[in-house]
């Protein structure tokens, strides 16, 4: 398949390749190009995944923007890193109630992990 004809996942998986180093050197840089090309289609995955090049390159409000389009369009991880976001104040101002609402979401979509952490929210009171 011709790297202009690839799918959003496949954009996807070798942009992960970049960013995490998986069997290729490690560049971000790179890895945001693909993610960017899943991202420019309305992929879901790859908006959170442009959020995570910028929260890495510790631009926090481009981040938030981008895992936000993305839980827009149903992304369960997506909301899992904005309830992060809000509970932290990383890109947001702080805020536990949006923070535990973001995690029920999250839960509400079956994300696995949400389930876990909507409990620890629970457990220490927040939301």
């Amino acid at each position: 398949m011709m790297n202009n004809q690839m799918t959003p996942k496949e954009l996807n998986e070798i942009g992960d390749q970049y960013f995490y180093g998986q069997g290729i050197d490690k560049n971000i840089e790179v890895a945001f190009t693909y993610y960017k090309r899943a991202a420019d289609q309305n992929n879901p995955v790859g908006l959170a995944n442009v959020g995570k090049y910028f929260l890495a390159k510790l631009n926090e409000n481009q981040a938030f923007s981008y895992y936000e389009k993305s839980a827009l369009m149903g992304y369960p991880l997506a909301f899992v890193k904005l309830s992060d976001m809000y509970l932290n104040g990383i890109g947001v101002k702080k805020n536990k109630k949006k923070a535990f609402k973001m995690m029920e979401e999250a839960a509400n979509l079956n994300e696995i992990d949400a389930y876990h952490l909507l409990g620890q929210y629970y457990l220490l009171g927040i939301g």
